[in-house]
């Protein structure tokens, strides 16, 4: 987007404002799938089109709009937006107050809502001439990253395997969902953050298995003398095993219950501070119910030591 030095737009304005707004009729059909480019849309499955276009009035078009509105305001030189959730450490985020950016001084033009991410502290938004008042130094071929749009019936695969055979070796081709699994991995493996999310996932199920070992061994321990009985009555240790599994998975549900709420409410915590889309899917529920059933039987497998010592000879 080129700055616009007059009150009638650039026919290079006009133009990249022409193939903004079609972009965004596009983005909006799009969202109407329950999948797109192959990635599923989990919130947009079984919805009716009002119930599609409500959720587009909420989550798409106001971001879209609020800039909109404030063109005139990016293509005044050193003019930015910045998003309304960047933290208050920046001071305030007024219309028309100076601050400075990889020092020049920048004038704030307006605000739009959108977040600044997980771990994002603030973000602005510029048009492509202030972008590069700002950064001198960067060069304006260098690509970060860039969108290639294909034909209605192009496969992404078979497109993304072309590209590859073509472009040098330092261009990385991916398709949607090729991208979504490099972000995820590049988070969870090479930052801070996912490796200590990571060690506290592996902490937790440690914790989680000693505290209901420690809960069962103890209620074993209590009631010896009706296990003892049970043995002496011709019980056999398989019968008596199995209690102490059930027992195990009725404390594990007992505690999956509130720690279920408890994670919801996280979630919507970390949604309304960061605008991430941050939901438990049915699928994250049943893997995280099936590991908490494994820590059930790990916890019932390590107390059945001290069952193995219900001795009816000794206790009676």
């Amino acid at each position: 987007m080129e700055s616009a030095t007059s009150s009638s737009p650039s026919p290079e304005l006009a133009t990249a404002l022409h193939r903004l707004r079609s972009t965004l009729a596009r983005l909006k059909a799009e969202l109407e799938l329950a999948e797109i480019d192959g990635t599923p849309v989990p919130a947009n499955r079984g919805l009716t089109k009002e119930q599609v276009d409500a959720r587009a009035e909420a989550c798409f078009w106001p971001y879209h709009r609020e800039v909109d509105r404030q063109l005139d305001a990016l293509d005044r030189a050193d003019t930015v937006l910045v998003d309304s959730q960047t933290r208050p450490i920046f001071g305030t985020l007024q219309p028309g107050r100076a601050v400075d950016i990889n020092g020049r001084r920048v004038t704030i033009g307006g605000q739009y809502d959108l977040g600044t991410g997980f771990l994002g502290l603030g973000v602005m938004l510029a048009n492509e001439a202030n972008f590069f008042r700002f950064f001198p130094a960067r060069r304006l071929e260098a690509v970060n990253l860039g969108l290639v749009a294909l034909k209605p019936g192009a496969d992404p695969d078979q497109v993304a395997r072309e590209l590859r055979a073509v472009l040098p070796n330092d261009t990385q081709i991916f398709t949607r969902p090729e991208l979504s699994a490099h972000e995820v991995s590049f988070w969870t493996t090479r930052t801070g953050t996912g490796l200590i999310f990571g060690s506290g996932l592996v902490v937790a199920f440690v914790v989680g298995i000693m505290v209901l070992y420690q809960t069962l061994a103890t209620q074993i321990t209590r009631q010896l003398p009706q296990f003892a009985t049970l043995k002496a009555i011709g019980y056999s240790n398989g019968f008596l095993n199995g209690i102490v599994l059930i027992e195990a998975v009725l404390v594990m549900l007992l505690a999956f219950v509130p720690a279920l709420a408890a994670a919801l409410g996280v979630y919507s915590v970390i949604r309304g501070e960061t605008l991430l889309p941050v939901n438990m899917t049915a699928a994250q529920l049943g893997a995280v119910f099936a590991t908490t059933l494994l820590m059930s039987g790990i916890s019932a497998f390590l107390s059945l030591g001290r069952l193995r010592r219900a001795d009816p000879a000794e206790i009676f």
